[in-house]
């Protein structure tokens, strides 16, 4: 049986890439549990692992990849690059957004900003995609500056 072959699901890769980390079960879910704020378990890890659960959230996934370095894609799939780059993981804090140095308070305190300028749910959405983009460039933007884009999200497509 060759690499692929024993690498075929997206349970055997995690494991994999959790062994290639040597890390338990339980500190590959705290990991996860730090970047996510979820309260992820080590019963989870081993759901993955066994194939019981296949399709975690994209935000799990993002963090999985940032904990053990596999390529979200490859994890997934089994394609593409096996590995990121180092540069693609920084994480600026405990529970922060992935890879793209924001705090979680800086995030809820952007998107409760946008909301408050939005009249429907996908108003709110398309101004929370903005300023996530737009904080991924300028980490520390002042309020009134987030006011101008959850205004402009407003009238964009």
């Amino acid at each position: 049986m060759n690499r692929m072959e024993l690498l075929s699901s997206f349970g055997q890769r995690v494991k994999h890439a959790r062994i290639t980390n040597k890390l338990t079960q339980k500190e590959l879910a705290n990991g996860i549990a730090n970047i996510t704020g979820s309260k992820t378990k080590k019963g989870l890890i081993s759901q993955w692992e066994r194939g019981v659960v296949e399709n975690p959230q994209n935000s799990t996934m993002m963090a999985l990849q940032a904990v053990t370095g596999f390529a979200l894609e490859w994890l997934v799939s089994g394609t593409g690059p096996e590995r990121v780059s180092p540069t693609s993981l920084l994480v600026a804090e405990p529970k922060a957004v992935y890879g793209q140095n924001i705090s979680r308070a800086m995030l809820r305190r952007s998107i409760i900003i946008a909301a408050s300028e939005q009249t429907s749910p996908e108003a709110i959405a398309d101004a929370a995609i903005e300023i996530v983009e737009t904080l991924a460039d300028e980490p520390g933007i002042p309020d009134a500056v987030l006011k101008r884009i959850a205004r402009l999200a407003k009238t964009g497509p």
